[in-house]
């Protein structure tokens, strides 16, 4: 009867935890060294198949190696949940737990189970651990100041070989493992992944689950230009939203649409239409024609300061905007600072408020103040 593959997983701070660490810095699904100034330590709890005499497969991971021996992996492995500690028999479980003893106390402890050490690892075959309970160190050496990272472990067990569907000449009459296992388990290795990657090829489609490249692939589906330009979680949105976004495309709904996923504020929308009315009077023509533009196909946009942080978004938001408009619209992008000018984009109770009265005094040192408006507190330039 064919056994059932299962697996442990160490993808969460809730599975690291369990265990116990030195030096060791959990973030999310990985870990690193917490002081680059000396190595990190890490000790899985003891993992129990619940099958005497198991072969244990495989394990992979995400890692980011610092060059070589920067991730050193010891497998431990037994048939039995006694091991001997000071002199004295200890159980595993606790022994793996006891917050009182050292790194030394549990590598010497655990040291008749040694079966094996793989520096750099990515992709392990566990070919010669053999018995019900399996327990691991991951030691992560600092260099240059930056630490090794390893997340996402998953060990697999049982083994399961090619070998089987061999003619007999290649069996192994003692039942150990054989060159030949070990090489077909390169390609074996290679094929379960392809065989996963097709199992599971649904996740790239859905915009909740997929990430990364596959995200902005997924996006240029919909047409997005520039995915590269959207944060991970805004783009996410932007995906999941993106057919009722493209009955809208090339609307002034759309622009603001678009503008306010990217920017999280609101922005203000003055079009030549809302403007033309009040060209009639010459005094204020010349100023509306500075700040709004003279021709039909000006749009200007007027966003909050505070919505973009930097001048990098800036140009992203700009080639976002860029995309979104219709070809033979010009738009021109205002981001409002909070100081009050006569003749340039002050709005009152946008990025300008009346404060409170303010004394002029004349003593040789002080000038008129520009008051930063718009909130309780001022800053006074003088």
């Amino acid at each position: 009867m064919k056994r059932q593959r299962s697996y442990f997983v160490f993808n969460k701070q809730a599975d690291y935890r369990r265990s116990w660490w030195d030096n060791i810095d959990c973030r999310g699904g990985s870990i690193r060294a917490a002081d680059c100034s000396r190595p990190g330590v890490f000790w899985s709890r003891l993992l129990d198949s619940r099958d005497k005499e198991t072969p244990w497969h495989r394990m992979t991971m995400d890692s980011r190696s610092l060059g070589a021996a920067s991730i050193r992996f010891t497998f431990y492995c037994a048939e039995s949940r006694t091991v001997f500690c000071q002199g004295r028999p200890r159980d595993l479980e606790d022994l793996l737990r006891d917050p009182r003893l050292s790194d030394g106390d549990r590598r010497e402890a655990s040291a008749s189970c040694l079966v094996k050490t793989v520096l750099e690892p990515r992709d392990i075959l566990l070919h010669g651990l053999t018995g019900r309970y399996v327990w691991f160190r991951a030691e992560l050496i600092p260099q240059g100041g930056e630490s090794p990272e390893i997340g996402n472990l998953k060990l697999r067990f049982p083994r399961e070989t090619w070998l089987q569907y061999l003619p007999e000449a290649y069996q192994p009459e003692d039942g150990s493992d054989s060159f030949v296992e070990r090489f077909l388990g390169i390609f074996q290795s290679l094929y379960s992944d392809l065989d996963e990657e097709i199992r599971h090829v649904a996740r790239y489609f859905d915009p909740e689950v997929a990430g990364g490249d596959y995200l902005e692939w997924l996006a240029g589906w919909l047409d997005v230009e520039d995915g590269y330009l959207w944060p991970e979680e805004k783009l996410r949105t932007l995906v999941r939203h993106g057919m009722e976004l493209y009955r809208i495309r090339g609307t002034r709904r759309y622009v603001t649409e678009m503008v306010q996923l990217y920017t999280g504020r609101q922005p203000w929308v003055v079009e030549y239409s809302q403007v033309e009315p009040f060209l009639t009077d010459l005094n204020q023509a010349v100023l509306l024609r500075e700040l709004y533009g003279e021709s039909p196909y000006m749009v200007t946009l007027i966003l909050e300061g505070s919505a973009l942080e930097s001048p990098e978004a800036h140009k992203a938001l700009l080639r976002i905007v860029d995309n979104a408009k219709p070809a033979w619209v010009e738009v021109n992008l205002v981001v409002l600072t909070p100081y009050l000018f006569l003749d340039k984009y002050s709005y009152l109770g946008v990025n300008s408020t009346l404060d409170r009265y303010r004394p002029l005094n004349l003593d040789g040192s002080s000038a008129l103040p520009f008051t930063r408006l718009g909130g309780e507190s001022e800053q006074v330039i003088s």
